[in-house]
């Protein structure tokens, strides 16, 4: 599994991906959460993304949200990989919170 920075290109799948389990972003919500300095991260597993997460930098602070794996590929740890990942991305900062719902 790799875990990157989504392109452009992956912003569809991305949707549908959101869409599948309720979310229901659109393409001009990943659009704007980049414009204004987010990153989404993307897991990639034989050349399906199964799973997204999103960073945000404030300064001395990090932000990390939307931790999504596809339903046909949880339990396998792939959520665990992301956050990991977004964690290492956001390791300068002084404070790193989590936004998640209560039932996540």
């Amino acid at each position: 599994m790799e875990i990157r920075e989504a392109g452009l290109r992956d912003f569809p799948a991305l949707v549908s991906m959101t869409e599948s389990d309720g979310w229901n972003y659109t393409e001009d919500d990943f659009h704007w959460f980049r414009r204004v300095g987010g990153k989404t991260l993307v897991a990639i597993n034989q050349g399906e993304i199964v799973g997204m997460g999103t960073t945000f930098d404030y300064g001395n602070a990090g932000w990390i949200s939307n931790i999504l794996v596809k339903p046909k590929d949880r339990g396998q740890g792939i959520g665990t990989e992301i956050l990991k990942e977004c964690v290492n991305r956001l390791r300068d900062k002084r404070t790193v919170a989590l936004f998640s719902y209560e039932r996540s």
